[in-house]
C-alpha cells in the first residue's frame, strides 16, 4: 500500500534492526526455495520425477514449473518442508537402486554439511545423488562427489556452480535386497584393494588366471 518499510522474505528493510552478522567462513545458499503446501495449509513433500529433472535447475523456483509436480505426505516427514527426487542409474547403488525416491531436507549453512552424508546437488546442468565427505567452507574452490558404485570415480564441481544442496533424510524403495554374497563382498575388497595400490584389477585377474593354468582357475568367472 505504499506504507511501512520495504519487507524482503521476513525481514523488515530499512528501519528494522540488522541481521547478526554470518561467520567469515560461512558458505549459504543463495536462492530461496518455494515451498507447497496442502489443502489444509501444511507443508508437502513435493516430488520431482526423472522427466522433470532435465528442467528442475532452471524451473526449481518457477510457480508454474511446480504445480506440475505431485504433492505427497510422507510418513515421518508430516512436519517441516522436503523435496523427493526420483533416483537415476547405478552411481550409488546398492544404497539407491534406479527409481528409489529419496526425500531430502533444504541445507542453507553448506558449511555444516555433515561429512559422509548423502546429498542431492543441483548445479546448472544436472541434478545428482552423491556423498560429500568435507564442509563446503571455499565459495572459490570445488566440491568432489563421491559415488556407493566403486565402479563410478569420483568427480569435482565448482562450489559456484553450486545452486541448491539436500540432504537426504530418508527414502522410499520398491525394491528388496536380496541375502549378501559373502564371496562378492570378497571379491569387491579385493577389487578395490588392487585398484589402490595403482593397479588394473582386470589385467591382475587375468595374469593370475594365466598363471594358474593347467592347475584349475583361481575364481570363477563373473
Amino acid at each position: 500500500m505504499g506504507r511501512g518499510p520495504m519487507v524482503h522474505g521476513k525481514a523488515a528493510v530499512g528501519n528494522a534492526p540488522s541481521s547478526p552478522t554470518a561467520p567469515a567462513r560461512g558458505v549459504f545458499s543463495q536462492q530461496l526455495v518455494t515451498v507447497t503446501v496442502d489443502r489444509t495449509g501444511k507443508d508437502a513433500t513435493l516430488m520431482v520425477p526423472l522427466t522433470a529433472q532435465a528442467g528442475y535447475p532452471t524451473h526449481f523456483n518457477d510457480r508454474v514449473f511446480l504445480e506440475d509436480m505431485k504433492p505427497y505426505t510422507v510418513p515421518g516427514f508430516e512436519m517441516g518442508s522436503y523435496r523427493a527426487f526420483e533416483v537415476d542409474g547405478l552411481s550409488m547403488y546398492p544404497t539407491f537402486a534406479p527409481s528409489d525416491v529419496v526425500v531430502c531436507s533444504l541445507v542453507d549453512r553448506w558449511d555444516l554439511l555433515r561429512p559422509g552424508r548423502c546429498y542431492v546437488v543441483v548445479t546448472a546442468e544436472n541434478v545428482l545423488l552423491k556423498r560429500i565427505n568435507t564442509p563446503i567452507t571455499d565459495p572459490t574452490a570445488s566440491v568432489e562427489l563421491v559415488s556407493d558404485n566403486i565402479t563410478y570415480e569420483t568427480y569435482s564441481v565448482p562450489v559456484e556452480d553450486v545452486m541448491q544442496v539436500w540432504m537426504v533424510r530418508g527414502y522410499v524403495s520398491t525394491t528388496i535386497q536380496s541375502r549378501p554374497d559373502p564371496k562378492g563382498d570378497v571379491l569387491e575388497r579385493l577389487q578395490e584393494a588392487i585398484e589402490t595400490l595403482g593397479h588394473d584389477y582386470h589385467e591382475v585377474r587375468r595374469f593370475m588366471e594365466e598363471s594358474t593354468r593347467g592347475r584349475g582357475p583361481l575364481m570363477k568367472a563373473a
